[in-house]
């Protein structure tokens, strides 16, 4: 009986963790089209999912982690978000050659 009961406890735990994560990552994909690699961070991924910042250092160390694991939902999803990554959003698009040097900054071409 005491099996049953941790097998059950153990099953909500991780339904649970899977949860907190996909809030994360729901919330990390937003601001990063929203805001860009360089402008999302993680406390604003942490308020904008309602979770403590621990939680997500917890899970996700280091900003490049999250983001990988959006990649990764994006690319699982079926490639939808991995275009809108890479095509800007909402009529905006990345201008100026990649790096550090202009941010990963967007601008509204006004399309």
């Amino acid at each position: 009986m005491v099996r049953g009961v941790n097998a059950r406890t153990g099953a909500r735990r991780a339904e649970q963790v899977a949860a907190t994560e996909q809030r994360l990552v729901t919330s990390a994909t937003t601001l990063f089209l929203r805001d860009g690699y360089v402008g999302t961070t993680l406390s604003a991924v942490s308020a904008h999912a309602g979770l403590a910042p621990r939680t997500l250092y917890l899970r996700f160390p280091t900003k490049g982690d999250l983001f990988r694991r959006v990649m990764d939902a994006a690319v699982a999803g079926g490639g939808a978000l991995v275009g809108a990554f890479g095509a800007g959003v909402g009529g905006r698009e990345e201008v100026g050659p990649p790096g550090p040097q202009r941010g990963g900054k967007l601008v509204d071409r006004g399309r």
